[in-house]
């Protein structure tokens, strides 16, 4: 019963905890239970990718970060969730790191999961073994070993975990791609730009033998181009929408594809138009290679660089998306 009232309405819960005032992850589950007098005691497992994606999608919350027990001095913490997170790390600070024992063997196996993306997979092993030592020291059992058990068994089976965080950080890579797709083609187009200022300044005219071939390329070279254009404004207007929107793990993850399939269109599109830039250029200066003929070879060296960093990341996206795909089948 509890999982269907919540359905829909965890990052609510999650943003009307984060309002009064206690803000870092542990504090989060508690002023919930609070709240909800003990109806809703929430495992670690769900609160924390629920702030991630709060965080991905920019939400906002004024809150306090407080220090640790024992510290009366509350100071005031940087809006948005990301403070949220790094309050959480703070406290690590004043942890000893390398836990033995079930603990190392859950990081271990959360990062095992992570493996495809060691940024993340740090990132997140460092997180969860601060709120699970936060949770052994709260624990009301002396033996750690039972405090370790409860504390690992509210975070939940880690490759379930792992699939949340890497749909997370799935959505903010596609964003980014996306974001870099719409560069490359930029960059393409003031390179173009100046390659065709160039050939007017210097006087340089095609020949009358491939002005037919050279008309039928450019037709080909100007709709792929637009048509790449479109392409990857609509991968960084559907990136945005994605933004806003907490999709959770399945939906997510088919959210994040669709902007990659845009922005992996796009990119198609602007090798396509590079292509017939190279073609263009290679009509009008032939062989006759001079001086005046470094700035159009340039500024088509410049083209090829754009399109290929766009593709290369639309590549290690697109491998992501398909090591996303397998955690959330596993």
């Amino acid at each position: 019963m509890e999982g269907d009232m919540l359905k829909g309405h965890l990052d609510l819960i999650v943003l009307a905890a984060l309002a009064p005032g206690p803000a870092h992850g542990y504090a989060v589950i508690e002023e919930i239970r609070r709240k909800s007098g003990e109806a809703f005691d929430l495992p670690e497992g769900t609160i924390y990718p629920a702030l991630h994606r709060l965080e991905a999608a920019g939400a906002q919350a004024p809150h306090l970060c407080l220090d640790p027990p024992g510290h009366t001095r509350a100071r005031r913490a940087p809006r948005g969730l990301g403070a949220v997170l790094r309050c959480d790390r703070q406290h690590a600070e004043r942890r000893p790191s390398g836990q033995a024992g079930m603990i190392a063997d859950y990081l271990d196996a959360l990062s095992r999961a992570l493996s495809f993306d060691p940024g993340l997979a740090r990132g997140v092993r460092q997180e969860v073994e601060d709120h699970l030592c936060e949770a052994v020291a709260a624990a009301p059992v002396h033996d750690r070993r039972e405090a370790e058990r409860r504390a690992i068994a509210n975070f939940g089976n880690p490759q379930a975990l792992a699939a949340q965080f890497a749909v997370v950080a799935l959505q903010r890579r596609a964003r980014i791609a996306a974001f870099a797709v719409v560069l490359a083609i930029a960059g393409v187009l003031v390179a173009m730009k100046a390659r065709v200022a160039w050939f007017e300044f210097v006087q340089w005219t095609l020949n009358d033998e491939v002005r037919a071939i050279s008309a039928t390329v450019l037709t080909v070279d100007r709709g792929a181009f637009w048509l790449a254009v479109g392409l990857g404004l609509a991968a960084v207007a559907y990136g945005w929408h994605i933004r806003g929107r907490a999709v959770r793990s399945r939906g997510g993850h088919r959210q994040a594809c669709r902007a990659c399939v845009l922005g992996a269109a796009a990119t198609a599109s602007l090798f396509v138009s590079v292509i017939g830039d190279g073609v263009l250029t290679a009509l009008r200066v032939g062989t006759d290679l001079c001086a005046s003929s470094l700035i159009p070879i340039g500024s088509l060296g410049v083209e090829i660089a754009c399109a290929t960093i766009a593709g290369l990341l639309i590549l290690d996206t697109t491998r992501r998306a398909a090591s996303s795909a397998a955690l959330l089948r596993s």
